[in-house]
Parts: structure tokens; C-alpha cells; sequence
């Protein structure tokens, strides 16, 4: 199966009729915050809230008597309540590097004013605000990114930050809770995030240092590469993940034998040439060509059995982060 091919399973069409309520949806919702980075945004967006002096900042400083005005007022007491009490959210977590945290606080932030449509002048507040309470020590060592919050291209910059993240989470699951796991949903869930980069490097949106979220696209792309016998020995019985291209006509060479790269009729051009070990290019090819061929039948079938089901992966940050 090509890697343009998962998009059309992913689709978002009627998806709040169809799952709204589905106890299935809800309990592979539960399994994606169970990730470190899923879960730290949820008590991030947790109600807990209390009155603090420190919050005369967002009056002070937010205009209120626009679109969303309000809205940012309110978040930004949300806002500052965490980041007053960053240390004793810390505790709740085992197993994320200490350097993360400020990362994950700061993407979370991003994606809030985002999800707001926060004015630019409040969040440039937000940002000030945010070196404020920097000074003071509450997330020691922690600054603002605001090149990247300011950035018109931040909803692909944190797509990509949570691809790779998730992609840390999951490799760390055990491998008998990542079966558990409903319908090994997680296997999807990569898949699709491959399958989401290759469909940039193909279309070379993202090719050189001037592109804003370069840097996410390579973590993710490290990752992945790091991390991908682990992810396909988990799921070999549920699904080919595809490999993961370099540049817009060459895939890493790590791919395995026989795993799906392109449609078949495009496979050809995209294996590699002769090796020293005297494994022709064709004969790659036309393994890699049966396989993807063989995988995408059984793929095809499962999905469109329960097609439904998997539309949650499409927009699964939005989802986390949001409900």
C-alpha cells in the first residue's frame, strides 16, 4: 500500500455523529492519554484553577473587548494557576528527561491560543506574560518559544512535535499493554504519522532550513528510524507500517525487505540498486511488490470492515488536547 493510500481510511466526514458517546472511541481515547505528552496536556487542561495574585497580569495586559477577548482572559488565569504549580505536575510523571517538560508546556501554550484564535497582540501578552513568571523561577530554566508560537506554520510545527513525542511514548509501552491496547490502535496511529511526513517530503513543502518546522520534521524522522523494528515487530499482525522517505525519490535504507513503500506499479523506482552482497534491485522489487500487494488486500479489507472506528486518528491531537 502506497504511502497516499491511509489517508483515504482517515477520513473526518460525520465523525461527531458517528463516535460521539461509542464506548469504543472513548476507550481508545483513554489509551492515547495514556502517553506522556497526551496525558501532560490533559492535566494541563484539567479545570483546576485557583484565585492567585498573579493573575491580575491577565487583566492588566490582555485586551478583552474583542473576538476572544474573554476567552483569553480566562485561559490566561488557567495559564499562569499551572504554571505556578509546574513542580507538583511534574510528579505526576515518570520516564519524560527533565528538558522536556518545558517543551511540552511550551507546545501546549501554542496550541491553546491556537485553539482560542487568540489575537496576535494577546499572545504576544501571553509571551511577556510568560517571561515574567520565568523570572521568578516556577519552571527553572524554562523560557517562551515564541519564534514558534508566533509562527504561521505552529499547528504543523506541534503536529509534528506530538508525532515524535508519541512515537517516544509508545516505543516505551510495554509490549504487553501496547497489545492490549484496543484493536492495537496505536499501530494506526504510526502509520498515519509516517504516512503524514512522507506526504510533505513528497511534495518537497519542507525541504531546507528556511522551512519553519524543519526541526519537528527531523525529530520525528529520528525517532521513527530509531524506533521502527520496535513498532513493526509490535505490529506485524495488524498492519504494514510504510517506510519513511528521505528526500522526495529515495526512502531510508533501513526499510525492510518487503515492506510497503508505494503502490506496486511505482515500487521500482523507489528501491534500492544492487548490493555488495549480490541481492539484485529487482529482486527487491518484486518482493517489495508482492508484499505491498499482499498487504494491502488484508489491510484493505480490515479497514473498510470497521472503517468508522478509526476516524479518531485523523485529528488525534486535536482530540486529546481539546475534549
Amino acid at each position: 500500500m502506497g504511502s497516499g493510500d491511509y489517508d483515504k481510511y482517515f477520513i473526518t466526514t460525520e465523525y461527531e455523529t458517528t463516535v460521539k458517546g461509542d464506548a469504543e472511541f472513548d476507550s481508545r481515547k483513554t489509551a492515547f492519554k495514556k502517553l506522556p505528552l497526551n496525558n501532560f496536556y490533559a492535566i494541563l487542561n484539567n479545570d483546576n484553577n485557583e484565585e492567585d495574585y498573579l493573575q491580575y497580569l491577565c487583566k492588566a495586559n490582555l485586551i478583552t473587548n474583542i473576538a476572544r477577548g474573554e476567552e483569553c482572559l480566562n485561559f490566561c488565569k488557567l495559564f499562569i494557576y499551572k504554571f505556578k504549580k509546574f513542580s507538583d505536575i511534574k510528579k505526576e510523571f515518570t520516564g519524560v528527561k527533565e528538558t522536556e517538560f518545558c517543551n511540552y508546556f511550551n507546545y501546549w501554550l501554542g496550541g491553546e491560543l491556537l485553539r482560542i484564535g487568540a489575537s496576535t497582540y494577546n499572545i504576544s501578552k501571553f509571551i511577556e506574560i510568560f517571561g515574567m513568571l520565568s523570572s521568578q523561577k516556577y519552571i527553572p530554566g524554562c523560557t517562551c518559544k515564541n519564534n514558534k508560537i508566533t509562527s504561521s506554520d505552529f499547528k504543523k510545527m506541534k503536529k509534528y512535535f506530538d508525532y515524535a513525542e508519541n512515537l517516544e511514548g509508545i516505543n516505551n509501552s510495554e509490549k504487553e499493554e501496547f497489545k492490549n491496547t484496543h484493536d492495537d490502535i496505536y499501530c494506526y496511529y504510526i502509520a498515519k504519522a509516517v504516512n503524514e511526513y512522507n506526504n510533505v517530503i513528497s511534495n518537497e513543502s519542507c525541504v531546507n532550513n528556511e522551512c519553519s518546522f524543519k526541526e519537528e520534521l527531523d525529530c520525528f524522522k529520528e525517532k521513527f528510524i530509531r524506533y521502527q523494528k520496535s513498532f513493526r515487530m509490535k505490529c506485524s499482525d495488524i498492519i504494514s507500517i510504510p517506510c519513511i522517505q528521505i528526500s522526495k525519490e529515495e526512502y531510508d535504507n533501513s526499510c525492510p525487505l518487503g515492506t510497503t513503500v508505494k503502490p506496486p506499479s511505482h515500487t521500482a523506482a523507489h528501491m534500492p540498486d544492487q548490493k555488495e552482497d549480490g541481492a539484485s534491485g529487482n529482486s527487491k522489487t518484486l518482493a517489495t511488490t508482492s508484499a505491498s500487494a499482499a498487504v494491502g488486500i488484508i489491510f484493505t479489507s480490515l479497514i473498510l470492515y470497521k472503517v468508522t472506528d478509526y476516524y479518531i486518528l485523523i485529528n488525534m491531537s486535536v482530540t486529546l488536547t481539546y475534549v
